[in-house]
């Protein structure tokens, strides 16, 4: 498939096309030559996957096991529940309705779907930004998609959303505030999973009120991995405010128990659910409610801000939870130790 860059600045395809090559070879139960799958992970979109998600012989091995016949009764193995069986039933689902994604991807292509997307993400960053069109790598890899140094967007899933601008918009977001947040050291290992969750809240919860700002009133209905996902979102979004006050106690005892801090933020991470999404949202609405889109936006990149900004609008409400003195002054130690100009 040809780049568009006339209607989507940006777009490339690499990715996507070699898939298709290395999964044809596959299907014909043949092992690809060592330049295919060279191709394949060289390509934008998997390189970056590589670079911060997947090791470098994950796709190899699961696209093997879901394309090539003889290896059919491993794959039926994982299939009754093994790991990543939800992976490789999408690739299989991928190779199924191939001519259908192969039209979805020739209409994103054609449509001027970047300039929507880059409107919609910039509306959720501080104003006066000058930033262009970011790389956005098509490629099959899970239903999903990817926002890091660029944008990596699995072109099945995209061309299961009625619109594509909303998601692509997210993605966006999540690679502006890349560019706009100020530098940090590697952090310590007990101070890691803490500052994750600090960055999903923030990260996620503004990112989420350009594509998801209605799902907790309307989630998507209907069957299938988006509507599941929606449902529970929706679940965790109402119960945002008691994992908060889990958040708040976790915090405090990070803050108070030096010698332990590294289980401490283990626990931090396990109990924020979806990766932040739903009690960032729930964070960032009341934010925004209270204090107004440019106070919320004016944190982008900063999550203690953040976390700050979200107790200032919580005590305005007199009823949403706050982060007590304690979890706040282990805030602030890690902005001491990680924030720079």
């Amino acid at each position: 498939m040809a780049e568009s860059t006339a209607a989507n600045p940006g777009f490339v395809y690499d990715g996507y096309s070699r898939f298709w090559r290395v999964a044809d070879q596959l299907m014909r139960d043949r092992e690809p030559d060592d330049s295919f799958w060279h191709d394949l992970l060289s390509a934008p979109g998997y390189k970056e996957l590589i670079a911060h998600e997947f090791s470098e012989d994950f796709f190899p091995e699961q696209f093997r096991l879901a394309f090539k016949p003889s290896l059919g009764p491993s794959l039926a193995h994982v299939l009754r529940g093994g790991h990543h069986a939800g992976l490789l039933r999408h690739y299989l689902q991928t190779a199924e309705t191939r001519d259908h994604i192969a039209k979805g991807m020739e209409a994103i292509a054609a449509a001027p779907v970047a300039t929507v997307a880059r409107q919609w993400a910039l509306a959720w960053l501080p104003h006066g930004l000058r930033l262009g069109f970011p790389t956005v790598a098509f490629v099959i890899f899970a239903p999903d998609a990817r926002g890091y140094e660029i944008v990596v967007v699995d072109a099945a899933f995209a061309c299961q959303l009625a619109t594509p601008q909303a998601m692509l918009a997210h993605e966006y977001h999540h690679v502006f505030r890349r560019q706009v947040m100020a530098s940090r050291p590697e952090p310590r290992l007990g101070d890691k999973d803490v500052l994750w969750v600090l960055d999903q809240l923030e990260a996620e919860g503004i990112a989420d009120q350009i594509d998801k700002r209605g799902w907790p009133g309307e989630a998507p209905a209907g069957t299938g991995r988006i509507a599941d996902y929606a449902r529970a979102y929706r679940r965790h979004f109402e119960t945002a405010p008691g994992t908060i006050r889990q958040l708040d106690a976790l915090l405090a005892n990070w803050h108070d128990t030096p010698g332990d801090r590294q289980r401490i933020a283990g626990q931090l991470r396990s109990v924020l659910p979806l990766a932040g999404h739903p009690t960032g949202s729930f964070m960032a609405r009341l934010i925004e409610r209270r204090l107004g889109r440019d106070a919320c936006v004016a944190t982008v990149g900063n999550p203690f801000a953040f976390v700050r900004l979200y107790c200032e609008a919580a005590k305005a409400t007199g009823a949403a939870p706050m982060f007590g003195d304690a979890a706040l002054a282990a805030v602030a130690t890690l902005e001491r130790s990680y924030l720079t100009a």
